[in-house]
């Protein structure tokens, strides 16, 4: 499978696997998981994939309001996945109601963390774990053990980090 199958008129679908597609999958495009009239949230594994670019609206869905928000309640990623999407596209994750989303590493082998604002070079580290945090989606699995490292700097931390292209 090279691209996220349309699933607009599945709106009960709970889990959704498009894990390992044998290096086909490479995009998550713009409304990628957009369901019509969800009723109920999703969690979707799209581990062990190597994504190489997620489209500005890959999270969005086009019907949302307040009282159907994102609908993704758990995301599985790849760790190379995670490092070719821009935050500001996991921002579009944030519950729009009550709640948090889990977005979730998966890696075979043991991945560099860091406290370090600044340290991008590394996937797990405070400054992606306290934007996430800010928009009440908790980064986990691999990067479970820094969330008590991480302390938020409010100052470093806005809302306005992203531009109007990634918004819903």
């Amino acid at each position: 499978m090279d691209q996220v199958p349309l699933i607009r008129n599945l709106n009960s679908l709970m889990f959704f696997d498009i894990s390992e597609q044998h290096g086909m999958l490479k995009i998550i495009g713009d409304y990628a998981f957009d369901r019509i009239s969800p009723s109920n949230y999703l969690s979707i594994n799209a581990n062990l994939n190597q994504l190489e670019r997620f489209e500005k609206k890959s999270f969005c869905f086009k019907n949302k309001n307040k009282t159907n928000d994102s609908r993704i309640k758990q995301l599985k990623l790849s760790l190379s996945s995670v490092q070719n999407v821009e935050k500001c596209i996991l921002k579009q994750l944030e519950p729009i109601v009550n709640g948090i989303v889990t977005a979730e590493l998966k890696v075979e082998q043991p991945i560099k963390t860091s406290r370090n604002e600044g340290d991008y070079n590394s996937v797990c580290n405070c400054g992606l774990m306290n934007f996430l945090r800010l928009h009440r989606i908790e980064l986990g699995g691999q990067c479970s053990p820094l969330r008590l490292m991480c302390q938020r700097k409010r100052k470093d931390i806005t809302n306005n980090e992203c531009s109007q292209d990634f918004s819903c």
